[in-house]
Formats: structure tokens, sequence, C-alpha cells
């Protein structure tokens, strides 16, 4: 049995004397439901892990409301989980959608996680529909955000100006390209 088995197994255990303790809607309950989902994720048990998780959420919901950060956390899973796990695009844009606005509500458009999650969806945008205006809008609009937040020498900004120069180079017959791919070699000649 391996630690990830392991894992699975202790979560599966605590999380039905959570439930009988201390109710479906008790916030330890809730972590080691988000938790139980995680470790399924980990063991490739896409199914089981979606049904936790989604059960999860409508808790959160629920208890929480739909803009706390336990809510995200798991709208930004359930992105994760339909991405890798099921490679559903739509839903997997779907439910980062969701925690990008929440995160907006809450941590306001310039935010360094929303920001964050404005260049994820552009990912999945990119490499999961045929909406390559809207995936290089996000691109742009994220690394706009990283630069006025954090300035140019940031890791996050350059992280994004590599998954833009990236998608750029992959997409060289978009309109003006090229010449976007160029100016962010020279601005930024070590990213991606």
């Amino acid at each position: 049995m391996g630690r990830c088995d392991e894992a699975l197994t202790l979560y599966r255990e605590v999380l039905k004397k959570q439930e009988k303790v201390f109710g479906l809607e008790d916030e330890r309950t809730l972590t080691t439901l988000n938790n139980t989902g995680w470790s399924l994720y980990e063991n490739k048990l896409y199914e089981e892990s979606k049904e936790h998780y989604e059960k999860c959420l409508e808790r959160k919901i629920n208890v929480f409301g739909e803009n706390h950060a336990k809510s995200i956390t798991t709208m930004n899973s359930l992105g994760n989980l339909y991405l890798d796990g099921f490679k559903d695009y739509p839903l997997a844009i779907k439910y980062k959608v969701m925690a990008l606005e929440a995160r907006k509500k809450v941590l306001g458009e310039k935010h360094p996680d929303t920001l964050s999650t404005i260049m994820n969806i552009a990912i999945i945008t990119s490499c999961g529909t045929s909406d390559m205006k809207k995936a290089r809008e996000l691109f742009k609009r994220a690394l706009v955000g990283y630069e006025g937040q954090l300035g140019k020498a940031h890791r996050m900004t350059k992280d994004c100006a590599g998954n833009y120069k990236v998608f750029l180079r992959e997409h060289p017959k978009e309109k003006g390209a090229a010449k976007e791919l160029k100016k962010l070699e020279r601005e930024y000649p070590g990213a991606s």
C-alpha cells in the first residue's frame, strides 16, 4: 500500500467519524471532505473525487457562502479535476470562472490570486477551445495586472509572460502575434 492509498484510507475513516460526531456541515467535516476529494484525485479515482468535491462545494456554499475562500478553493479543485482527470475543458473553465468571479468580489481584479486564476483560464481556453482571441485577451489581462501589481521583475509576472509567449509561439497566425511575441521577447528574455 502506497502513501496515497494510506492517506485515502485515513481520510475516509476520519470523514465517517466526523460526519457522525460533528455533522455534515461542520467546518472540520468539510475540510476532511475536501481533503478526501483531493486524495481520491491523487489516486486517479476521478468519479469518486468529483462526487466528494461537488458535495463539499454545495455544503461550503450553504455554510460559508459562494465568495468565501473555502468555497473558492473547492471551485478551483473542481476545475483542476475536470481539466486533468476528465479533459473536460468547458467544465474546467466553468469552475475556474466561478472561482474567478468570487475572487474578484473578495480580493479585487488586481490581486495576485485573481490574476493567477485569469492566467489559468487563459491556458485552459488556449488548450481546450478554439477561441484563441479570448485566450489572448485573458493572457494580456493577467500580464498587465501582474505588471501593475508586482512589477516586471517579479517571478509571477515572468511566469505569466512565459506562458503568454508559449501561446503566441503556438499560434503565430493570430493577428499581431509575431509583433507581440517580439515585444515580450525583448521585455522578458529569460521567461519561457
